[in-house]
């Protein structure tokens, strides 16, 4: 990782460019640009000392999609094609051979040969939720299917005779769904 200094109205990246590097905002506000079929580049928003942006290019080897232009003086953190690639390469591997092994261990998952547990795992996403918190209100459209994979979760339901309570159903612990 290198240390890029930025002055007031410098271009980082300029869509349509390879990319090269992935930023990281340390300090500065950059503007960041795009231009839609031909027409002049509209400014979508900004990173003001914080953010990062340069990624897509990299892990998807496409063009730049947008322009960033520095507002102010500021600077950026930077790591180079190789690094970041490497980097994010062995972030999904550790990733999926956690929830592969955790997979493992739920019932449900264990008929799965290895190739199909590792598509799963690919596919799941990690979300944190507090004490309390709730994850789905009875009469929801059910789109997410939860595994828990550390806590409990309690799942309830409204009492018929009594709208305002709820009865409870069951617990969810590790490897449990819902």
């Amino acid at each position: 990782m290198f240390e890029k200094k930025v002055d007031e109205g410098e271009h980082v990246i300029d869509q349509g460019d390879d990319g090269d590097n992935f930023y990281v905002v340390d300090s500065g506000v950059f503007d960041i640009f795009v231009a839609i079929s031909g027409q002049e580049p509209k400014n979508m928003g900004c990173y003001e000392n914080t953010g990062s942006f340069g990624e897509l290019a990299l892990m998807y080897n496409t063009p730049r999609a947008a322009t960033i232009i520095a507002r102010t003086q500021g600077c950026l953190w930077a790591l180079d094609r190789a690094v970041f690639r490497r980097l994010v390469v062995q972030s999904a591997f550790k990733k999926r051979r956690m929830y592969e092994n955790f997979l493992e261990s739920v019932p449900m998952f264990q008929t799965l040969d290895s190739y199909e547990r590792m598509t799963v795992a690919d596919a799941l996403e990690s979300r944190d939720f507090k004490d309390g918190d709730t994850l789905i209100r009875q009469g929801d459209l059910a789109k997410d299917f939860f595994l828990v994979e550390k806590g409990t979760a309690r799942i309830a339901m409204i009492d018929v005779n009594d709208p305002g309570k709820e009865v409870d159903l069951a617990t969810v612990g590790s490897g449990g769904y819902f």
